[in-house]
């Protein structure tokens, strides 16, 4: 799908890390105050810096890492092209050793304003097949089912004979609207003025 934005953009830059981070409990049992890597972007600013999945990150510069809120506030306080020291702890060979990594801050776009166009490759009536689609790699999909209450069948799948269910009442035509009568008044005649 291609997108297209029309009329008055803008442009937003944001810093950005190029990874995730989970919280997870420390061994004094206190609730979601390490920091680690969930995932990685592939060719995103951590990946080039050589954090790996799992480190553990505990100090932005002299910061202490405690929370999401923590790590969330900091990147975005941070000046894109800007390079921060995080200090992180890594399982190599079963032990825990502690480095500092230095991570230039990349950035991010997001559009504000305009109309978005969006141009699609989906094709429809593929095959002669009334109502079916197509992906751009040629798979059929789907068409999707009609949801019914739970218990009730479907309308297409009701047999033709009667139903043991009674018939709703049809609706009597509609008869046309009836103004309050009104009762016939002679004419009254207006004086003539000569």
């Amino acid at each position: 799908i291609n997108a297209e934005y029309m009329g008055t953009t803008k442009i937003i830059l944001r810093p950005y890390m190029g990874l995730e981070i989970k919280m997870l409990d420390d061994q004094d049992g206190n609730k979601d105050c390490v920091v680690v890597i969930h995932s990685i972007t592939p060719d995103g600013p951590a990946a080039k810096a050589g954090l790996l999945t799992d480190d553990i990150l505990y100090m932005w510069e002299d910061k202490r890492l405690k929370s999401k809120q923590t790590w969330d506030d900091l990147v975005k306080q941070s000046s894109i092209g800007n390079k921060v020291t995080l200090s992180t702890i890594r399982q190599i060979d079963g032990q825990e050793k502690k480095f500092p990594v230095e991570v230039t801050i990349g950035s991010t776009q997001r559009i504000v304003g305009g109309k978005r166009k969006v141009k699609s490759k989906l094709v429809a009536n593929v095959g002669g097949k009334k109502g079916s689609r197509t992906s751009p790699k040629g798979k059929a999909k789907a068409k999707p089912k009609a949801s019914t209450p739970k218990g009730k069948p479907s309308p297409s799948k009701t047999p033709n004979k009667k139903s043991s269910e009674t018939p709703k009442a049809k609706k009597s035509p509609k008869s046309p609207k009836k103004s309050p009568k009104k009762s016939p008044k002679s004419p009254k005649k207006s004086p003539k003025k000569k």
